[in-house]
């Protein structure tokens, strides 16, 4: 069973439970990868978290900036999605230290603007951005990917 949540108007919360289609991308797992997923936004974070572990990814999630070092201290990781818009540590010094940490971990950037703060600075070389607008067809491709790009690098 796959559950998916949405915000409705006035703020109420939607979900759709349906039971998941038997597909190859389905079918294969990728148990050994593991994603960092940071946003503080409880409806995108959840959503994208179901729909990358249904692609048979591990993920951990963080909602702020400080949750997300923590991780990064922690455990390594074999790619970082990261809202650039986040309360108290910024996104972008979570950027800074993840590729500080880990530099062998690609970093994909979610961002609600594609003309806002999110893009106003450079961002360091290989780090992706993505729209949070994209669908799970667009963004998993990208961390397909980031990772592919990530395992010929490392190889």
């Amino acid at each position: 069973m796959c559950c998916i949540a949405w915000v409705r108007p006035f703020g109420a919360v939607q979900y759709e439970c349906k039971e998941p289609i038997a597909t190859v991308e389905n079918i294969m797992t990728h148990t050994d990868q593991r994603i960092l997923l940071v946003d503080d936004e409880a409806t995108i974070r959840v959503t994208w978290e179901v729909v990358l572990q249904r692609s048979g990814y591990r993920v951990a999630t963080a909602a702020n900036g400080e949750e997300a070092m923590a991780w990064l201290l922690r455990k390594p990781f074999d790619l970082v999605l990261l809202d650039m818009q986040l309360p108290g540590v910024s996104g972008r010094e979570v950027l800074r230290q993840a590729t500080e940490w880990q530099p062998e971990t690609p970093v994909m950037i979610l961002t609600g603007s594609v003309d806002g703060d999110d893009r106003a600075a450079p961002l360091p070389h290989g780090v992706a951005c993505m729209p949070k607008t994209a669908s799970p067809q667009e963004v998993l491709a990208g961390v397909r990917a980031a990772l592919i790009q990530q395992r010929a690098i490392g190889q």
